[in-house]
């Protein structure tokens, strides 16, 4: 999930009720379990099937491929603040779902598209993407006080 989420950051993440399950959106970070390991990537699709019933595709921001749709009763629960060894990210306020939504579910879009083109591995290695990263992932207004 770099750039967002590195190895070694702590994710804190407020889990689903058997009796109520969270809603899910475009650009929220769900955690499930796939494969023995609890992941964490980013919906970037949402559909509704012919029941009614919502699945959501969702992707790590630098892998190529999708892990594939999911209901959300396969969901934990969601990622609401990620914290490194200097710094808490609040992703529950108004700013950081706002770059969630619009900049890191596109940029997790492109990712799956672009790599392929012009043979990259990590869009974040290219230097105005990693610019525009590092100015809004170190704004104020993106961490916990």
């Amino acid at each position: 999930m770099r750039p967002l989420i590195k190895h070694g950051n702590y994710l804190t993440i407020k889990l689903d009720s058997k009796k109520k399950l969270q809603s899910y959106n475009v650009g929220d970070i769900p955690a499930y379990i796939q494969k023995g390991s609890i992941n964490a990537h980013r919906i970037i699709k949402k559909v509704k099937n012919k029941n009614n019933k919502y699945k959501y595709l969702v992707k790590g921001d630098n892998n190529v491929n999708s892990d594939g749709f999911f209901y959300k009763a396969f969901f934990i629960g969601r990622v609401i603040s990620i914290k490194n060894n200097k710094k808490m990210i609040d992703l529950t306020n108004p700013s950081s779902i706002f770059i969630q939504k619009v900049l890191f579910t596109n940029y997790s879009k492109a990712n799956s598209v672009l790599p392929q083109l012009l043979n990259l591995n990590n869009l974040e290695k290219i230097p105005f993407i990693k610019k525009i990263y590092q100015k809004l992932i170190y704004s104020p207004c993106f961490f916990i006080k």
